[in-house]
C-alpha cells in the first residue's frame, strides 16, 4: 500500500460482530505515517473514506471516519 496514515477507532465488525481498536488506513492526509487516535486534529478535511480489517476474522471493509472542525470525534459509518 505505500506511506499512508492512521486513525485508530472502536469498530464493531460488520462481518463477525466483536467491537475493537481498529486501524483505519488513509492515504487522504499527509501520507507520513502518522498516527491518529480520537481528540487528535487532522487538519481542515471532510469526513473521509478508510480501509481497515478485523483481527477476529480477517476480513477488510471500508469505514467513513468523521471529523468535527477537523477532529477524530470518534464517529464512523461502515460502508
Amino acid at each position: 500500500m505505500g506511506m499512508f496514515d492512521s486513525i485508530y477507532l472502536k469498530i464493531k465488525c460488520p462481518h463477525c460482530g466483536i467491537e475493537q481498536e481498529c486501524e483505519c488506513q488513509t492515504k487522504d492526509l499527509d501520507c507520513e505515517l502518522n498516527v491518529y487516535r480520537i481528540g487528535n486534529y487532522v487538519g481542515e478535511f471532510d469526513d473521509l473514506w478508510t480501509l481497515s480489517d478485523c483481527s477476529k476474522c480477517h476480513k477488510f471493509f471500508h469505514v467513513l471516519v468523521k471529523f468535527t472542525d477537523g477532529i477524530v470525534n470518534g464517529e464512523y459509518e461502515i460502508g
